[in-house]
């Protein structure tokens, strides 16, 4: 076998190997892209859900006040803990930081009928504007609306 042949078939053999693995690469990077995708989806569909329970359930305290008064909101529980954590882990900064004023106003007691009244709005519109911004997030909205 002569030198030129094996050049012949040594080359188009490395061409193909190093194709192959630069598809591969390529491929399981845009897999990881659609799973991290996916699960930020899933997180949003997640925590708008929580924001919705929370306003309905402060909503529901103005309309039928509670027969006992408490001292402070309830605490935050196990679930809403591990919706935390993967607030942490796939959310967007903008979106940490409107959940954590949203959480922050969520168990923030209020000392009287105007203080709860303007609480309830804001939080009512900070899920407004949450809401927006996921949309723009999931792609559902164009990035320049919000």
């Amino acid at each position: 076998m002569s030198w030129e042949t094996s050049l012949g078939i040594a080359v188009p053999s490395a061409v193909t190997l190093i194709a192959t693995v630069l598809g591969f690469r390529l491929a399981l990077k845009q897999e990881h892209v659609r799973f991290a995708r996916g699960q930020r989806t899933d997180l949003y569909i997640d925590l708008l859900t929580s924001v919705r329970l929370d306003v309905q359930k402060v909503w529901q305290e103005v309309h039928d006040p509670p027969r006992t008064e408490s001292a402070s909101r309830p605490e935050l529980t196990d679930a809403e803990h591990a919706l935390r954590a993967r607030v942490d882990l796939y959310a967007s900064t903008p979106v940490r930081e409107m959940y954590d004023t949203f959480i922050s106003w969520r168990v923030r007691g209020y000392q009287n009928v105007q203080e709860r009244d303007f609480h309830l709005t804001e939080m009512a519109a900070l899920a407004g504007r949450m809401r927006e911004l996921l949309r723009v997030e999931v792609g559902i909205e164009a990035r320049n609306r919000v």
